[in-house]
């Protein structure tokens, strides 16, 4: 038998939504942690691997060091490189992901269309270094006819 008393009916779909809604709230806060947590341990490796990187920098300045000549504009070359590799790797082991972000955004506010510059830079080397065609810059085409002129453009 119906339930004559239609606020009875209604209260129970109002606490079935908020049940669901709470369920829903429930799932999200789960989701959101489980993203914290990859993010996470995403940034510890990649400290990690900076840290490694950063060693094996300092290893290979101490290399550079110990085999290149002592005299003359070789050894000087050599101890400047050793020099900048050394002092390179121990910036990578001190400095983790997030600080190395944060002074980037620094240096870009402090010099925008410098860094804009460079981003385009950048950005024309790797078109160019994954361009088929990067190699062949103006290359002639044959006409069909063999009557026209070569034209001086890839098509």
């Amino acid at each position: 038998m119906a339930n004559p008393n239609p606020a009875f009916g209604a209260s129970q779909v109002k606490d079935q939504f908020q049940n669901v809604a709470e369920q829903a709230r429930a799932t999200a806060g789960r989701v959101a942690e489980q993203a914290r947590t990859a993010a996470s341990g995403a940034v510890v490796k990649a400290d990690d691997a900076l840290t490694r990187v950063g060693q094996q920098m300092s290893v290979l300045a101490g290399s550079i060091r110990e085999r290149a000549p002592q005299e003359g504009a070789l050894g000087n070359a050599a101890a400047t490189v050793a020099d900048k590799l050394h002092a390179g790797g121990e910036y990578l082991k001190d400095h983790g992901i997030a600080e190395m972000g944060d002074e980037l955004t620094r240096t870009v506010r402090r010099h925008p269309m410098q860094a804009l510059m460079m981003a385009f830079g950048v950005g024309a080397l790797i078109g160019m270094s994954w361009s088929k065609r990067s190699t062949q810059c103006l290359t002639p085409i044959q006409p069909v006819d063999n009557q026209a002129s070569p034209l001086w453009w890839a098509a």
